[in-house]
């Protein structure tokens, strides 16, 4: 699909989802013959992406697929949804990349030595990680 097209589609299911409300990708119609398991239709693909970048939410399944919708239709209203500052999304990687490399337990962090880029550094140091900056 080229990039006209993807336009195209990501418009397409921006306007339809906020018409009509919540879709599957069966709900768009798509005339060219697919191939492979993977070969998805346009609208899928902008579904998909508009996902993966947070314009989109899963709000249920039927049968297997997914139904897309908008956030504020989706998400409860006692959800914080105001954006995390730089520092707060810096120390949550570095949670998830603690926990999901092993690297060791909560009570060895500060004897753990890590080598970094020089703008996750301080946020290592909260934890009392040990940090070698490359610049």
């Amino acid at each position: 699909m080229n990039s006209e097209g993807s336009a195209e589609a990501l418009q397409l299911v921006r306007n339809r989802i906020a018409s009509e409300g919540a879709l599957r990708a069966a709900d768009f119609e798509h005339d060219r013959k697919r191939g492979a398991w993977w070969d998805w239709k346009p609208a899928k693909a902008a579904l998909e992406y508009l996902y993966g970048i947070g314009e989109l939410m899963i709000r249920d399944r039927v049968n297997f697929q997914r139904v897309y919708d908008l956030p504020q239709r989706t998400l409860p209203a006692w959800v914080d949804r105001t954006a995390p500052t730089r520092e707060e999304a810096d120390r949550h990687d570095v949670e998830l990349a603690l926990r999901a490399l092993g690297l060791c337990q909560a009570s060895s962090w500060r004897t753990t030595h890590i080598c970094c880029n020089s703008a996750f550094g301080p946020c290592w140091k909260t934890f009392g990680v040990r940090v070698c900056c490359l610049m």
